[in-house]
């Protein structure tokens, strides 16, 4: 297997960063806990991403790669926080 990129170092410390405060802002929320687990399989699935991305182009990331890293969490905890968002309100 090859060498991972230093340019992946970089946009995984910012990425895990960005979720820490995501995850933080999520847990804050008083909708029955439907914030964090939106958020939280957002962030799973965002791995997911991340770890096919890498494995995909290990030596060198395409500029895409490199843009999907770094703003990837914002997309997908967003989405995630949207859909516990409906779950909440179907609920009701």
């Amino acid at each position: 297997m090859s060498e991972l990129s230093p340019r992946y170092r970089p946009l995984l410390k910012q990425s895990v960063a960005m979720q820490a405060v995501l995850i933080l802002a999520s847990a804050c929320a008083m909708d029955g806990g439907a914030s964090i687990v939106g958020a939280t399989a957002g962030l799973v699935l965002f791995w997911i991403v991340v770890l096919f991305l890498i494995r995909r182009h290990p030596e060198s990331p395409s500029r895409l790669d490199v843009l999907i890293i770094r703003f990837g969490p914002l997309a997908l905890v967003a989405l995630g926080w949207i859909a516990g968002r409906m779950m909440t309100v179907l609920r009701r």
